[in-house]
C-alpha cells in the first residue's frame, strides 16, 4: 500500500510546472521564427480607416476618363473583371508617393505593395494609375516588378513598351502597354528572364493569412480577343506569384508539366 506524501507531491507539482514552462518557452520560440513569413504575409501599411479616408479624398473617376485611359478595353472593367466602376478612384502622384514611401520604409517589394490587403478587398475601392502618373513615379522609385513602366522588345528595341495604364483594387490587378513585345526582366530572370507583355493583363489579388500573391494571370490581345496565358521564359504559362519565406517569390508556371521556380524578392528603391 502507497502512502501519500506531500513532500513527494511537492516534487511532482514543481516538476509539472518546469516541463510546462519548457513547453510554453518552446512554443514562444518556434512562434518567434516562424512569423517571418506570416509577418510577410499578414503586414499592411495602412492604419484601421485610413485606406477608407484616403479613398474618400480622391476623386472618382467618370466613364469617359475611364475611357480614355483604357480604351476599347474599359467595357471590360465592368463585365469582365467585376470591378464596380463607381467605386474606381484617380491615384494622384502624391497620394501614390506617399504610400510607397511607406513601403520603402517597410521594405517592401512590389508584390507585397500590388498585394496589401485594401486592394485584395473586394469592398474597398480601386485605383486607376494614368500613364502621366506612372511616368512620374517611375522617375522616383524602382519597384523592379515584373511589369516595367518602360520596357524595350526583343523583336523592336528601338520602339519601346509604355505602360498606359495600371487599374489596382477590389481584388483585381488590371495592366495596360501600348502594344505587345517579348521582354527581358532582370529582377525575374528565370531560364531566360523572357516575358510577352501584351497589351492588356489581369490578374487576381489574393492577401490571405496562409496565401498572399497575384493569381489566375491572363492576357488579351485585343478588347474583343479571349483571355490567354501569361507567356514567360521558355514559352511556359505563367499562372501565378506569391510571397515566399522572408525573401522570395514563388513563381508557379505551366509547361509539358507544372512547375515552379523562386526569385529574390527585390526591395523597392528611391532612385
Amino acid at each position: 500500500m502507497h502512502h501519500f506524501s506531500p513532500i513527494c507531491a511537492k516534487v511532482r507539482l514543481a516538476s509539472g510546472l518546469t516541463g510546462l514552462r519548457l513547453l510554453l518557452a518552446g512554443l514562444a520560440l518556434l512562434l518567434s521564427t516562424l512569423p517571418g513569413e506570416v509577418r510577410a504575409l499578414e503586414s499592411t501599411l495602412w492604419q484601421p480607416g485610413e485606406f477608407e479616408d484616403f479613398c474618400q479624398n480622391l476623386e472618382p473617376v467618370s466613364p469617359v476618363r475611364l475611357g480614355a485611359a483604357l480604351g476599347d478595353y474599359a467595357p471590360l472593367v465592368a463585365s469582365a473583371e467585376n470591378i464596380e466602376t463607381g467605386k474606381i478612384r484617380l491615384a494622384t502622384a502624391t497620394g501614390l508617393s506617399a504610400m510607397i514611401e511607406k513601403a520603402v520604409d517597410a521594405q517592401w517589394d512590389s508584390l507585397s505593395l500590388f498585394t496589401d490587403a485594401p486592394f485584395a478587398n473586394t469592398q474597398d475601392c480601386a485605383l486607376l494609375v494614368e500613364d502621366t502618373v506612372l511616368a512620374a513615379l517611375a522617375g522616383h522609385y524602382n519597384l523592379h516588378s515584373l511589369w516595367m513602366t518602360t520596357a524595350h522588345s526583343e523583336d523592336s528595341p528601338q520602339q519601346p513598351l509604355r505602360m498606359q495604364f495600371l487599374l489596382l483594387g477590389m481584388g483585381r490587378l488590371i495592366i495596360g502597354y501600348d502594344g505587345s513585345g517579348t521582354v527581358k526582366v532582370k529582377d525575374y530572370e528565370i531560364r531566360s528572364g523572357l516575358y510577352d507583355y501584351a497589351p492588356y493583363t489581369t490578374m487576381s489579388i489574393v492577401n490571405r493569412p496562409d496565401r498572399r500573391g497575384l493569381f489566375a494571370i491572363e492576357t488579351r490581345s485585343g478588347p474583343e480577343s479571349g483571355v490567354q496565358p501569361f507567356i514567360g521564359p521558355v514559352n511556359s504559362r505563367i499562372a501565378s506569384m506569391e510571397l515566399f519565406g522572408d525573401n522570395r517569390i514563388l513563381v508557379r508556371y505551366r509547361l509539358l508539366f507544372s512547375g515552379e521556380e523562386t526569385v529574390e524578392r527585390r526591395l523597392i528603391e528611391r532612385r
